[in-house]
């Protein structure tokens, strides 16, 4: 792996046979990246992605690697869980047959070259368990809630 600091945050090139999760992971964790945005694009020689199951709280993972697959796009955040950087990470694959494949990533290994642009954001965001929903969510301090009470109202206003 190989990056360059820009004035927004790193362009990050990923050689082939690297993981990306585990490598920007470790990447995120030296440059003490506690929160940001990830997107990317390139090609992988194996992608594990899947979907959560919200009634059974569990996540069903399918590998790919048959192929090169064009990583026809890569997107995600930062956050951190347990101190640590974590990325959410979903992502857009095509094979031979160009039929598109796409998922939240568990892993993916660079096939050709993977590209990424990761942006920092200021301050921390972290993740908490939600036993409803059985997932570590962001917690966002001063976003508005569900309460009805806190709801603005908003008049409607024809221009003529």
């Amino acid at each position: 792996m190989t990056h360059k600091k820009t004035a927004n945050g790193y362009i990050i090139r990923l050689f082939q046979g690297e993981n990306i999760i585990e490598n920007l992971t470790k990447f995120c964790t030296e440059k003490e990246i506690e929160s940001g945005q990830v997107e990317g694009l390139g090609a992988v020689s194996s992608a594990t992605i899947g979907y959560y199951n919200l009634s059974e709280k569990q996540y069903y993972f399918t590998t790919y690697d048959d192929v090169i697959y064009e990583l026809i796009s890569m997107t995600g955040n930062v956050a951190l869980v347990e101190g640590g950087p974590f990325l959410h990470i979903h992502a857009a694959i095509a094979g031979h047959d160009l039929h598109v494949l796409g998922g939240h990533v568990q892993e993916m290994t660079v096939g050709v070259t993977v590209e990424v642009f990761l942006t920092p954001n200021e301050g921390g965001v972290k993740r908490k368990l939600d036993e409803k929903i059985g997932l570590k969510l962001m917690e966002i301090s001063g976003c508005p809630t569900n309460d009805k009470k806190k709801v603005s109202k908003f008049t409607h206003v024809s221009i003529v």
